[in-house]
């Protein structure tokens, strides 16, 4: 551990001294040298630290994935393993924070009204990253919200496909290159459409042998692995559920 400065006394804290410190257990002389030494200060702050990562380690250790834990908010779980992530939330504020944090983006940009006279909105994609290697998106019809996290874009300047309905790009960010295009068909039967995604692997996954896609509806889940061209495709997807549909992608390791 680099400490930089001297300590005040001859007889600087020890360690034990410190981790009493950092426990509410330290005595009033402990207490009051570490008020007046910068130095001891110093390597307090830094056991602090060394003590929060570890913590948030071994908390990961017993965590539920990712997909869990959307499963989890859509209520898409059998009765014991809710019951079991409903305990383990209670306990672990890493994953009160995840789940906070998909829940604000999936039910946080209410959508306006849109006026009887008004054209017909079309179908339109936000996503997010969450972090480096979990990208998650949203269906909704209507008009943009006011604040977009990140925004699908159309693609324009070709010539529509047969039966092609939608087709919208993810374009790469600031904090991943991960490029992928939408494209939604419709079917024989019009209730239905195939929603068909190719989905470039980020050159910041370098351990990642393909790309796992996950589409959440109203009370089921389909997951894929893209194939040898980068598609997956999900068929038989009912039309009406379009704007209710979430979407996640994330490495599958080689």
């Amino acid at each position: 551990m680099l400490v930089t400065q001297t300590c005040i006394s001859d007889a600087p804290l020890t360690d034990e001294d410190l981790m009493a410190c950092l426990a509410g257990e330290a005595d009033e002389e402990v207490t009051e040298h570490l008020n007046k030494c910068p130095a001891c200060a110093e390597r307090a702050r830094e056991y602090a630290t060394m003590q929060s990562v570890l913590k948030r380690a071994l908390y990961r250790l017993h965590c539920p994935d990712s997909r869990q834990i959307g499963e989890y908010y859509l209520d898409l779980l059998p009765a014991e393993q809710r019951e079991t992530i409903q305990a383990h939330l209670a306990q672990c504020p890493h994953c009160a924070e995840e789940l906070a944090g998909l829940a604000k983006f999936l039910d946080d940009s209410p959508l306006p009204v849109e006026e009887a006279s008004s054209p017909r909105p079309g179908l339109q994609i936000l996503w997010e990253v969450f972090d480096a290697r979990r990208v998650v998106g949203r269906f909704f019809a209507g008009r943009m919200p006011s604040a977009p996290r990140l925004a699908s874009i159309p693609v324009k300047g070709r010539e529509r496909e047969k039966d092609e309905l939608y087709r919208f790009s993810i374009t790469p960010d600031e904090q991943t290159d991960i490029d992928a295009e939408f494209v939604i068909y419709r079917q024989e039967d019009p209730a239905f459409v195939s929603i068909h995604i190719q989905a470039t692997i980020p050159a910041v996954w370098p351990q990642a042998a393909a790309l796992q896609v996950t589409l959440t509806g109203r009370d089921w889940m389909l997951s894929q692995t893209t194939d040898e061209d980068e598609w997956v495709i999900f068929p038989d997807i009912r039309r009406e559920e379009l704007p209710s549909i979430s979407f996640e992608i994330t490495p599958v390791a080689s």
